[in-house]
């Protein structure tokens, strides 16, 4: 049985933003304002944030920034990146990251962690959301040539991805038939914006009609509408070495909201 919260206002448009990489911008753990003043100004803001991962590789900038952006919106809804595990759940040594990452966000009642045990977000007016990292996997030859080849290997366990990744998937595929947004990671299209090869750096799971799809890790962005699906495949990365151009995307739902009335005419 999957998990489902309410969430008590209705879902029509929304900011989002990933691979932010605070840890890369210069002082921003003492200037974290200035970053947030930054990215949300001269931005049509919303009532909800949505970030797709990689916030930085320590936590203590992660934590610094969920601290005061959370004061710009009513909800903001995160999932975690490869560089949110970096230096955690390595051969058992050190605390995994993540947990404690949780642990730290838990009293702001207006942040909530993405994953499998997060189930269902549904808003007043019917929109389902759900997400995860949707870890890459590792079975896949090419995802593990990848893997090799990056840093991931230095820093993140093999087992932990191994396990995180099967059920990723598996949650995927369990909610996907049943929400309007997915917000993953790690991207279900690769670079290319096609579904032909794979590696580190999408997973291939399928992309269904009637969709939203916001997802990170590539740092390419765009905002594609596949017509013929009624789907989009939106992901706003700011890269490493943030500028003054960097701003948050905006998304409003009012054609995908119509087309899916009609559609379940």
């Amino acid at each position: 049985m999957i998990k489902v919260t309410n969430i008590g206002y209705d879902l029509t448009e929304f900011n989002y933003t990933s691979d932010i990489h605070l840890d890369s911008i210069e002082n921003s753990l003492d200037n974290m304002g200035e970053v947030i003043n930054s990215l949300t100004s001269n931005v049509q803001k919303t009532d909800t944030l949505i970030i797709m991962g990689d916030f930085a590789n320590n936590n203590e900038y992660t934590e610094r920034f969920l601290e005061e952006i959370h004061k710009y919106f009513k909800l903001v809804i995160i999932t975690d990146g490869n560089h949110d595990s970096y230096f955690g759940k390595q051969s058992g040594k050190l605390e995994d990251r993540i947990n404690r990452l949780k642990k730290a966000i838990e009293p702001i009642e207006n942040i909530i962690f993405l994953e499998p045990e997060t189930g269902i977000l549904e808003f007043n007016n019917g929109i389902r959301l759900a997400g995860c990292n949707l870890w890459y996997d590792l079975d896949n030859p090419n995802a593990l040539w990848d893997f090799n080849n990056i840093q991931d290997k230095k820093y993140i366990d093999y087992g932990y991805i191994i396990e995180k990744s099967k059920e990723h998937k598996d949650f995927y595929n369990k909610v996907i038939n049943d929400v309007d947004i997915f917000v993953s990671h790690v991207p279900v299209v690769n670079q290319h914006f096609d579904t032909f090869g794979d590696g580190c750096f999408y997973r291939r799971v399928g992309i269904y009609s009637h969709k939203i799809y916001l997802f990170g890790h590539m740092h390419e962005g765009y905002c594609e509408h596949l017509k013929a699906m009624n789907s989009y495949l939106l992901t706003k990365p700011i890269g490493y070495n943030m500028s003054n151009n960097d701003k948050l995307g905006y998304f409003d739902m009012e054609e995908f909201i119509k087309n899916k009335g009609e559609n379940n005419r």
